[in-house]
């Protein structure tokens, strides 16, 4: 087993080879999925997913234990799926408009720390991950002095974060007015 040749020669290399092929093919078809025009479909009145607003349910569905009540005043019970998923769904030249109809939002999500950015003095740059979303994440920033757990904070903790949306590209998420919640970890 110590013998690694076999990884070079016309099987491995091969094998290496069709795996990349495979994942570059996968991710060209993601970013270039085939318009309706070539796919044969005749073009269409532009679609009305730009002029509905999202369906949004007022107030979450579960709260944590820890967070004040007063917090949850206002939270739109919306996930960060069903918005990349909207914004995604809309045709290419209405996604913009369709993603401003969630700027505003005020929003509650469980997520897990990626990573944090020192930008000045005061302020931490923080990118955080949704489950099952590998590609997307969810980016705020806060004042270093309010958390300074994150100077210790493992990669993969798990973090509730409340804020209010201010841009969204069908890919990130970005807020403002961040309170981050730290329910299980210790330091």
């Amino acid at each position: 087993m110590s013998d690694y040749k076999w990884l070079f020669d016309g099987v491995g290399g091969t094998v290496a080879l069709g795996l990349v092929g495979w994942l570059c093919r996968s991710l060209w078809r993601f970013w270039h999925k085939p318009s309706p025009a070539a796919a044969g479909v005749a073009p269409q009145a532009p679609s009305p997913i730009a002029s509905t607003p999202p369906v949004i349910h007022s107030e979450p569905e579960k709260a944590p234990a820890g967070i004040p009540p007063e917090l949850l005043a206002g939270i739109v019970n919306i996930s960060f799926q069903e918005i990349k998923r909207t914004v995604n769904d809309a045709p290419p030249l209405q996604r913009a408009e369709v993603a401003k109809r969630y700027h505003g939002l005020r929003i509650m999500w469980d997520t897990t720390f990626r990573a944090a950015h020192l930008r000045g003095a005061d302020k931490v740059g923080i990118v955080l991950g949704i489950k099952g979303e590998f590609l997307s994440a969810v980016r705020c920033e806060v004042g270093r002095a309010d958390y300074p757990i994150l100077s210790v904070l493992p990669h993969g903790a798990r973090v509730t974060v409340i804020g209010l949306i201010i841009e969204t590209d069908g890919l990130d998420v970005t807020l403002e007015e961040v309170r981050l919640f730290f329910l299980n970890h210790t330091v």
